[in-house]
Formats: C-alpha cells, structure tokens, sequence
C-alpha cells in the first residue's frame, strides 16, 4: 500500500510537471543561469533584471529568490537583499515542511481532489497509477 501511494505521488508530480509550459521552464532555467552568470561577472544590474524577469514567471522560487537577493547586495541594496533572502529561506523551510508532512504519513491513505475539465485528464492518469 506504502509503495502504491509513493508510485502514485510520484507520478502524478511528473504528470503535473509535464503539464506546464516547457517554454516557460526552460526560460525560468535559462534567467537563472544567465542571471548568475552576470553576477559572477560583476553586472549586478544585469543580474537583478534577469532574475526579477525568472520571477515574473515563477515568483516564490526560492533559487531564484536568492540570486534576486544577492543581486541586491551587489547593488549595495541590503534592505532589499535581505527580504528576498528571508523569502528564498521562508521558501526552503515550506518544502521541508511539505516533504517531512509527506514522510511523516506515509502510512495514511492519500486523497486528491480534482476538479474541472482541465483536470479531468490528469485524473484519469492518477487514478489508472493508482490503480495499478
């Protein structure tokens, strides 16, 4: 039962993954890794415009968050810097929380409310896994 519900979690984020723009994933990918770059070249400015761009696209990404924020210390914006920073960290310890809630009851039955059309194929798929 334990590995029907883990297989059945695990597909359905691979499937929920899947169903976001790729376009948008890889542009996110493709900001942050030229965000950083332009850090480590010394262009601040440049850095903390392609990372607030990747956060118009994925505003709580916590990767994100911190090159935002450590953009802004480069810029000499420390009141800045410091809040993106908390956010990015804020973020970090959600997930850790989400995943121990998940360890944490591993043994209790899972349930998933879907809900619309939209949904309704990302349904059918979760329910065949799980039925598996």
């Amino acid at each position: 039962m334990v590995m029907l519900a883990r297989r059945a979690i695990r597909a359905l984020c691979m499937t929920v993954l899947s169903l976001s723009s790729p376009h948008a994933q890889s542009r996110v990918t493709e900001l942050n890794e030229q965000g950083w770059k332009a850090l480590r070249g010394g262009y601040s400015d440049r850095a903390a415009a392609l990372f607030a761009e990747a956060l118009t696209l994925r505003p709580n990404d916590p990767v994100l968050l911190m090159g935002s924020g450590a953009a802004a210390h480069a810029q000499g914006k420390q009141r800045d810097a410091m809040a993106r920073l908390q956010r990015a960290l804020d973020g970090w310890r959600r997930d850790a929380k989400v995943h121990h809630s998940f360890e944490d009851r591993r043994y209790d039955r899972l349930g998933v409310l879907f809900e619309g059309r939209a949904q309704e194929a990302l349904a059918r798929q979760a329910r065949r896994i799980g039925e598996a």
